[in-house]
């Protein structure tokens, strides 16, 4: 724990994201947000949420009316002849509030609210998957970029033995054992170099779909990325512990807000269900005017103050809708019990994974230590003709592995960093998703 402690005090930083130089880790992330349809599509929800609440809101509101109306009539007296002392003339404006419906309409407002926040959560969400996506995506670029170039410099080297191997077979000093086991690790060193080509491409591949950029754009990306900028970008506490990103995890993690407010939801729809059973209390007025012969002599304020009581109205129905969203409700339950299991699984899983290729890290750095102390004294052996050629190619290689082994923990530490962040929910905080 103590050297954990020891790395993120070198490595985490909680802040916002740093900027990355043009066509990098930031400006990737913006070009991956534009072109995403995950996003697109969370957006537009975001905004037909928003729209449900303002409507949700208006059901509250007072409901306002005109109306007007002119009447004639004919009888025999007249002929059948129109006349302004048979005709009427009446005019009103009136209002209706419902001051109580068994909360129906404020249970319902409060889960329009509600959707409208698990619609800014879930567009959260898919910023941060977009995000990770394009984060992991560059880090295999650098890697399988640097592997390349590992891969040629190791192939220099062999190259070169192999001219020195031919020399001392030419005078004598040699064995055609030495050409042929230099051969054999040229072609084994091809054919990884051939995988590293391939896995490069591929990683390009994936971040022209990720982002829509084309390959030629992406050349101008940097050599390597830090682990400190990696530690900044996760915002993980300096403090690792079990306890601390869960109860962050339990705090910001978008999924288990989501099913939060779907459980908050889904007990609002209980009551609304069961709110049908509870009397009904609105308030009107109006003012009307009216008068016969089409003159408004007659006007009047009026104000009224109404109760229904349900007494036997779908009784039946009502009762099987309370039970189906009571079923529901207990079926939330058992979803976040379920998520809560999963997401505690996978913190624990994460955070042994970043524990371990950390010390893996610490190994790889002291393994390549002593490699290349033992390379120095090998190529002075050499000089001095203490060692074969051979002994001395056996040694640069070793030290190459390690170089390779330390370059795959370095990459693997960054990427675990990253999975611990979103696992625990800390991504949600950087990578400009609040601003955006």
């Amino acid at each position: 724990m103590r050297t954990i402690r020891i790395l993120l005090i070198l490595l985490a930083a909680i802040g916002s994201a740093p900027a990355f130089p043009e066509k990098d880790l930031n400006a990737l992330y913006e070009h991956a947000l534009k072109k995403s349809d995950s996003v697109k599509t969370a957006r537009l929800n975001y905004e037909r949420c928003r729209l449900l609440a303002r409507r949700a809101v208006s059901d509250l509101l007072p409901s306002l009316s005109l109306g007007s109306g002119l009447s004639q009539s004919w009888s025999s007296e007249s002929d059948y002849a129109p006349s302004s002392e048979n005709g009427s003339f009446s005019a009103d404006i009136s209002f209706n509030l419902k001051l109580l419906d068994g909360f129906s309409n404020i249970y319902a407002l409060k889960n329009a609210r509600l959707e409208l926040e698990s619609a800014e959560i879930a567009l959260r969400e898919s910023m941060q998957s977009i995000f990770t996506a394009t984060a992991e995506c560059y880090l295999d670029i650098l890697y399988n970029a640097e592997t390349i170039k590992y891969f040629e410099e190791q192939k220099a080297v062999l190259e070169t033995r192999k001219k020195e191997a031919e020399k001392l077979i030419e005078l004598g000093l040699g064995i055609a054992s030495d050409m042929l086991t230099v051969d054999i690790d040229l072609l084994g060193n091809d054919r990884e170099l051939m995988a590293a080509g391939n896995a490069y491409s591929k990683s390009v591949l994936l971040m022209t779909k990720l982002t829509g950029l084309n390959e030629d754009s992406l050349k101008g990306l940097r050599d390597e990325v830090t682990l400190e900028e990696i530690g900044k970008i996760a915002g993980l506490p300096q403090e690792l512990d079990y306890d601390t990103l869960w109860n962050n995890a339990l705090e910001k993690r978008p999924d288990i807000a989501k099913k939060n407010i779907d459980l908050t939801m889904s007990r609002n729809s209980v009551k609304t269900s069961s709110a049908i059973f509870f009397p009904t209390i609105s308030a009107g007025g109006g003012y009307s005017v009216s008068g016969e012969n089409f003159t408004a002599d007659r006007r009047g304020f009026s104000a009224r103050v109404s109760l229904d009581i349900p007494i036997i109205s779908n009784a039946w129905k009502n009762i099987l809708n309370i039970m189906i969203n009571k079923n529901g409700l207990e079926s939330k339950r058992v979803e976040l019990n379920a998520l809560l299991d999963d997401a505690a699984y996978e913190i624990r899983a994460c955070l042994m994974n970043y524990e371990e290729s950390l010390k893996g890290l610490e190994i790889s750095t002291a393994t390549l230590e002593k490699s290349r102390i033992t390379l120095s004294i090998s190529k002075e052996k050499y000089s001095l003709g203490g060692i074969k050629l051979l002994d001395l190619q056996q040694v640069e290689l070793n030290y190459k592995n390690s170089m390779n082994t330390l370059l795959k923990d370095k990459y693997q530490l960054m990427k675990n960093i990253l999975l611990l962040s979103a696992a625990a929910g800390y991504l949600m905080d950087i990578g400009g998703i609040d601003e955006k």
